[in-house]
């Protein structure tokens, strides 16, 4: 699932909640479905699976619980959503870098912006280490999970030095 837009389209319905920190499942169907019409009846249930699986949001009994700042995320004015792209899967082409980075914005605690300046920042003295090393040590630093990542890297390091 495309995390970013995903985010703006709980950003929308936190909004129309006067930036509720939880929402529930018929606050999604009314605002996205038939209010603003972004999604498809029939595709609200898997966007809030995906959205729960993704850990943009938390389920807590019926409601659910925003994990970043909605009222921080810009949803401009001529947005629309193609489904398709919505719930598109990610490729194995996605570099490393751009992994990390999307699993710092669904955490809600860092932009990308903000996760690049304090990674290069954070371990500047460090100029041989490479940033997708830096970011995975500023995620253990927020306590970000990487573990999935982390297996990727594993498997690539290894597969350089012992080739099959």
């Amino acid at each position: 699932m495309d995390r970013e837009v995903a985010r703006k389209l709980i950003s929308i319905v936190s909004q129309e909640k006067k930036y509720a920190r939880s929402i529930t499942g018929n606050d999604i169907v009314n605002i996205l479905v038939y209010k603003r019409k972004f999604l498809q009846e029939s595709s609200a249930q898997r966007f809030e699976d995906e959205c729960v699986n993704e850990g943009i949001l938390s389920q807590d009994g019926e409601k659910f619980l925003v994990n970043f700042n909605a009222a921080g995320e810009h949803v401009p004015i001529d947005f629309s959503v193609d489904e398709n792209v919505l719930f598109q899967q990610e490729t194995k082409d996605t570099s490393l870098l751009d992994k990390l980075l999307n699993s710092i914005v669904s955490s809600g605690k860092l932009t990308k912006k903000e996760a690049l300046q304090k990674a290069k920042k954070q371990l500047e003295q460090l100029e041989y280490i490479d940033l997708t090393i830096k970011l995975c040590s500023l995620m253990n630093d927020l306590y970000i999970d990487y573990s999935d990542i982390k297996k990727e890297i594993e498997k690539d390091i290894f597969s350089i030095i012992s080739p099959p």
